[in-house]
């Protein structure tokens, strides 16, 4: 799943980058 995806990667970006990528998401 593409959410899989994208929690294994804000595990290496920074905190403020996870509100911008579920905008993306939604």
């Amino acid at each position: 799943m593409r959410i899989e995806l994208v929690i294994s990667r804000t595990k290496q970006l920074p905190e403020g980058a996870v509100p911008a990528l579920e905008k993306e998401l939604i």
